[in-house]
């Protein structure tokens, strides 16, 4: 049997949280977090090991870009999987 991909949702919106893990474990991922805050994120993306992120750029008015996306490309390089996709090519 396949292993469940670990995937860091990083969401402050509650509602958007949980409709993404919803999503997210239907296909079979594995849900780390959601996460609301920066520095949890940061926290997670130096201590958890995950295959992929979902990233909402704008947490609590504070932007993301790039201090947190550097974190996780250095997390999923890591891992072996790194691959950044805009939430425009997701629509």
């Amino acid at each position: 049997m396949r292993e469940r991909r670990r995937i860091l949702v990083v969401e402050d919106d509650l509602l958007v949280a949980t409709l993404l893990a919803e999503i997210l474990e239907s296909v079979g991922g594995q849900v780390v977090g959601p996460v609301a805050y920066l520095a949890t994120a940061l926290d997670a993306a130096a201590s958890e090991d995950f295959d992929a992120a979902v990233l909402d750029v704008n947490l609590r008015c504070q932007t993301v870009y790039p201090a947190f996306l550097v974190s996780v490309v250095v997390s999923l390089r890591q891992t072996g999987h790194v691959s950044l996709i805009p939430a425009s090519d997701l629509t």
